[in-house]
């Protein structure tokens, strides 16, 4: 019964390992963000915004009609530019 518990375990940290996101890409359509296997986890323009001190940018991307998608990004995990530009976007985006 441990042994299949931890086995189960392990599954589901090499899972969410591998569909955690490892790269983001800024465009003029909007945002994309892709995990470790090259797979697109989410697509979508930049719908509105929200931002906490310069340490925290909480973004809402539109991916369809009706449908959005929420990410949420520290400043240290992405170089400062990137941080920057994805601030301004969403400011714009939402209408601040």
């Amino acid at each position: 019964m441990t042994l299949a518990g931890v086995a189960v375990l392990l599954i589901s940290a090499a899972r969410y390992e591998s569909a955690a996101p490892v790269e983001l890409k800024i465009g003029a359509e909007g945002v994309s963000i892709w995990d470790s296997d090259g797979r697109l986890q989410a697509h979508g323009a930049i719908a509105g915004c929200s931002q906490w001190s310069g340490r925290l940018l909480i973004l809402a991307l539109t991916q369809s009609p009706g449908r959005t998608r929420t990410l949420v990004l520290a400043a240290d995990a992405l170089p400062a530019e990137a941080f920057r530009r994805l601030a301004v976007q969403g400011r714009r985006a939402s209408g601040a």
